[in-house]
């Protein structure tokens, strides 16, 4: 029986930087994915499927030692500018009077995913097993859980963490329930090619329908997240490229010049999901397995690396001073206590963005211009705000 102190469900966005980390630390991890190999790297600059990430966030993965490995790629963020569609009031953020490099950066998935699972693959502290799926859990004793997999081998840990998105089985087999909340949206994403330098801005605007957001990724081309009525995006999904262009061009107007080329699209429901619970007996949930939100001003991935430092920061990360049961009743509760403020903040600020951008009615539109407007002309609630939207809590 292979036996680890950790054991990660899931080797995606969040499980392979969890296992990295940890490794890191000197744990002895086993990671389980049930693909049996790494998805393909794109080949073309509009096949892209991608994430933001705040500035916080990135000082997060160069303290694991992990942004090296995939900063090639990430296209910073330097502004955002954010406006409601029709009207004058907008909110302008800056990386230079933030006092940070850049307010975030743009990865695109599958470079992330390659990148690190190269270093789990050669990382001695990591047992990397592919191609499998966990077919039951059970508690072997005090000190352990017992993991079944699909080919019949079993592994033992100490702490087990499911990172295995919406669907997670470690969060079925814990026993742990959800909550939807369903924002009767549906969002598509795609990349788009533009004809003017995008400059390193990002814009989003609240339309009638939803929120629509343009992020910068290299060239010049932006990844794009539209949302619409779950019958509108239905309807615009059965366009053509150019008439969803036309459409898209109206919608946003020219600060980027043309909108000039779309590439592949991807329709899915916009909703909030949450585990009922984030850990169980010598088990934690993190990532798309414990919390899914609305994709409005991006930040549950953010969230999720946060959930993963204040993990590892339980565990020992931060002191060095590692204990001797990554999974006991104490480290998981301390986890607990120390995240629930934060998730809160940010899963109140994305579902009242979620909800009260949105509308035809002409006072609350001026309402929420009138919002924006004095956000950005009050400096100190501005930069307040920015760094909320970064991903620094203190």
């Amino acid at each position: 029986m292979n036996t680890s102190d950790v054991l990660v469900i899931g080797a995606g966005l969040a499980g392979l930087p969890t296992a990295l980390a940890c490794a890191q630390a000197g744990w002895h991890v086993t990671l389980v994915d049930e693909n049996p190999a790494p998805p393909a790297l794109p080949v073309d600059s509009l096949d892209q499927r991608c994430t933001a990430i705040g500035s916080a966030s990135v000082q997060l993965l160069q303290r694991w030692g992990l942004w090296d490995a995939i900063k090639a790629n990430a296209q910073r963020i330097q502004q955002v500018h954010v406006a409601q569609q029709g009207y004058l009031g907008s909110l302008r953020l800056r990386a230079e009077e933030c006092g940070v490099a850049a307010l975030g950066y743009v990865i695109e998935n599958r470079q992330w995913v390659v990148a690190l699972a190269e270093l789990a693959a050669q990382h001695p502290n990591i047992t990397f097993v592919r191609g499998e799926t966990v077919v039951s859990i059970s508690e072997t004793d005090a000190e352990y859980l017992a993991v079944s997999l699909e080919s019949g081998e079993s592994l033992s840990t100490r702490l087990l963490i499911g990172t295995d998105g919406v669907n997670s089985c470690v969060r079925a087999q814990a026993g742990v329930s959800q909550n939807h909340v369903d924002y009767d949206q549906s969002g598509l994403m795609c990349s788009v090619a533009v004809s003017k330098p995008h400059n390193g801005v990002a814009f989003e605007r609240f339309t009638p329908d939803g929120p629509l957001a343009f992020l910068p990724r290299p060239g010049n081309v932006m990844s794009l997240v539209w949302c619409m009525s779950p019958d509108a995006a239905e309807v615009i999904n059965q366009a053509s490229d150019e008439e969803i262009l036309q459409r898209l061009q109206a919608e946003f107007g020219q600060r980027l010049g043309a909108l000039t080329e779309l590439g592949p699209r991807t329709v899915v429901p916009l909703i909030r999901f949450e585990a009922t619970a984030q850990t169980g007996r010598r088990t934690a949930l993190l990532g798309n397995a414990n919390r899914l939100l609305h994709p409005v001003a991006g930040q549950g991935f953010n969230l999720a690396l946060r959930d993963i430092a204040g993990l590892l920061d339980e565990m020992g990360w931060r002191t060095g001073n590692k204990s001797a049961d990554p999974g006991s009743d104490e480290i998981l509760a301390r986890f607990v206590e120390r995240r629930t403020g934060d998730q809160r903040e940010v899963v109140w600020l994305t579902d009242a963005l979620a909800r009260t951008f949105r509308g035809r009615a002409s006072l609350p539109a001026h309402v929420r211009s009138l919002g924006l407007l004095t956000l950005d002309k009050a400096t100190p609630l501005r930069h307040a705000f920015a760094r909320r939207t970064m991903g620094y809590t203190g």
